[in-house]
């Protein structure tokens, strides 16, 4: 079932979800914040194990959104579930390594390695 929102697109397949973004930036504070409010939604009203967040075609993020991110680990972890990312850029990659992020959330390569954890 595909899911579209105003920052994202949710592609929920039996226990899981792949997130994609709608647009190559997310520097705004507003629009971070709405884009993890939208994965949030879309988390916590179907009966999920794993939320991959695809970063395939994002170029630019801002440190509000990585932020953000950390919380959105912490809440699904809360509730059973894991957070995943794949298809990262040698720029976005290199903003999780800097941030740590990739000792809280598994990063993977492909979508399909994302799924398969």
């Amino acid at each position: 079932m595909k899911i579209q929102k105003s920052r994202i697109i949710a592609d929920i397949q039996g226990d899981y979800v792949s997130i994609r973004f709608l647009g190559v930036a997310m520097r705004e504070v507003a629009e971070a914040q709405r884009a993890v409010q939208e994965i949030e939604n879309v988390a916590y009203n179907h009966d999920l194990k794993v939320v991959i967040i695809n970063f395939g075609g994002l170029v630019h993020l801002s440190s509000v959104f990585l932020g953000r991110l950390i919380q959105l680990q912490k809440s699904l972890k809360q509730l059973g579930m894991e957070l995943r990312a794949c298809g990262m850029s040698s720029d976005i990659e290199k903003a999780f390594k800097i941030c740590k992020l990739e000792k809280l959330i598994p990063a993977f390569a492909t979508e399909e390695e994302a799924i398969k954890g």
